[in-house]
């Protein structure tokens, strides 16, 4: 009599783990730690380990390792190098690989701390690493280097611009090189088709803006941050010709976001108000404004019955003075 076949016998073939990790793992681990950009440097030294894993995780990697391009002051975030060899590298680097400008969607300049002649011979005092070596050139700084910048970054979303560190109390516009001036407006009045898709834009302790750099503004810009003791360049001309100078009616954008916490001429909300209704402020989702006088806490009630339907985030800052009772009896 035969007996049937002992199969237990029969080797099995074995069970190997596969030593490669999924690629939506992968893509999942560089998308969790790009959104710690800018302000983890453990993140930004993990997404440089992942670049030179292999070409799976190089693309994916370099998108968000150039997201956003910050030239801070030389203690920033622990930086070892001015900011303004920062900027040389990079500009370097995008003239070997121009593709990689293409990933750059955000930009802070801080103007004053980093790149005036006063803060780079600061730098030299103070004997900052490799800032001797430019120090005797400050201006190819602004003359050269920024405008070449602006030239090569196509995909911006996102532009913001102080003086913080200013002894004047405000970084005058007028302070910049003729260039560097033009090339900030040809900037923000390059056509959608040319790469700009700007939708925010930050003033931050800049003082005697042009009121015409508004004009510039693409229709994608939804955000505006002026802060502290920005002004309006203006002439000595009467309230007709302020606004003929604003043309509001030129401006093509409609704001979602709106931070108005300056002590500044009002002029410039008062002329977004008086064009169209308000159309450039009708869509506000989110307000932040600084009252310091009756005649501020007036224009905040204007601008509240205007975007009252959109708005979903108030916040308002004043002195805490009893005048301001017309706004608190509107609220």
């Amino acid at each position: 009599m035969k007996h049937p076949p002992k199969y237990s016998n029969i080797p099995q073939p074995e069970t190997r783990v596969s030593p490669y990790i999924a690629t939506e793992l992968v893509e999942f681990v560089i998308d969790t730690l790009g959104e710690l950009l800018p302000t983890s440097s453990a993140a930004f030294q993990t997404l440089l380990s992942f670049a030179l894993t292999g070409r799976r995780a190089l693309p994916q990697s370099q998108q968000h390792l150039f997201t956003v391009l910050v030239f801070d002051s030389v203690e920033h975030k622990g930086r070892r190098v001015p900011a303004w060899k920062h900027l040389e590298n990079m500009l370097n680097l995008f003239k070997r690989k121009p593709h990689l400008a293409l990933h750059v969607r955000r930009v802070k300049i801080s103007f004053y701390r980093v790149f005036s002649p006063n803060a780079l011979n600061a730098l030299a005092v103070w004997g900052v690493r490799g800032s001797s070596e430019r120090i005797k050139h400050p201006e190819v700084v602004e003359e050269t280097m920024l405008p070449q910048l602006l030239g090569q970054l196509r995909n911006i979303v996102s532009f913001s611009f102080n003086g913080l560190g200013c002894q004047l109390g405000g970084y005058p516009w007028y302070s910049l090189t003729d260039n560097l001036q033009q090339s900030i407006k040809v900037f923000l009045s390059r056509p959608k088709e040319d790469g700009n898709a700007l939708e925010a834009f930050n003033l931050d302790n800049v003082t005697q803006i042009p009121p015409e750099l508004f004009k510039n503004m693409p229709p994608s810009l939804l955000t505006l941050h002026l802060a502290t003791v920005i002004n309006f360049d203006w002439p000595l001309t009467s309230r007709v010709e302020k606004t003929k100078l604003l043309h509001a009616q030129q401006w093509h954008f409609v704001l979602t976001s709106l931070d108005f916490c300056s002590r500044w001429q009002g002029d410039f909300l008062e002329m977004l108000l008086a064009y169209g209704s308000g159309k450039h402020l009708s869509q506000l989702q989110s307000l932040s404004y600084w009252i310091e006088s009756t005649q501020s806490s007036q224009t905040l009630g204007r601008l509240l019955s205007i975007c009252a339907s959109t708005l979903r985030s108030l916040d308002v800052s004043s002195y805490g003075e009893s005048r301001h009772r017309e706004f608190l009896s509107f609220c």
